[in-house]
């Protein structure tokens, strides 16, 4: 019997990395599984390149049960005043960046931040200013280049050369 492999295209790490953080309580059990690997011996650097963490964000979490014990592994809710977008609208959002600006009438071949604030405003009357939607475009896998999931994968969702 060979390996076990996934040969749906559709079923990539990096839509079930974006599922992991729209599904509640996904986002815990992924956080559970990196801290079980690095507490059986695994690199963070493979950890890193699995599941597109930064070093920082798993040493944190490593430092918060070390801390606080098992309880540090629930998050907990940020300060503040919660965001505006609904996971609806997150979900049409995505699809739209997926589609890219043009089509909506935006002279840009790419999204980045400035186009975003516009189309947040006629699309949804959602109004963030330009650090809050590089924030989102972040969250939703839009990222510059550098040791994150998308440095791996570009946005049709195909893992580069």
């Amino acid at each position: 019997m060979g390996p076990l492999r996934i040969e749906n295209e559709v079923v990539t790490t990096r839509e079930l990395l974006r599922m992991a953080k729209t599904l509640p309580g996904a986002w815990t059990g992924l956080k559970i599984a990196v801290l079980i690997l690095i507490k059986n011996g695994w690199r963070p650097s493979e950890l890193q390149e699995t599941f597109g963490l930064s070093r920082q964000t798993m040493t944190r979490w490593v430092h918060e049960v070390n801390d606080a014990g098992i309880e540090a592994v629930v998050k907990t809710p940020p300060p503040g005043r919660p965001g505006q977008l609904t996971s609806e609208i997150k979900q049409q959002l995505i699809e739209d960046l997926d589609i890219g600006p043009r089509e909506f009438g935006y002279s840009r071949k790419k999204w980045n931040a400035p186009t975003l604030v516009n189309h947040l405003k006629e699309h949804y009357g959602i109004e963030v200013k330009v650090r809050q939607a590089r924030n989102y475009l972040k969250e939703l896998g839009y990222r510059g280049k550098g040791n994150d999931i998308s440095s791996l994968f570009n946005r049709q969702g195909n893992a580069e050369k």
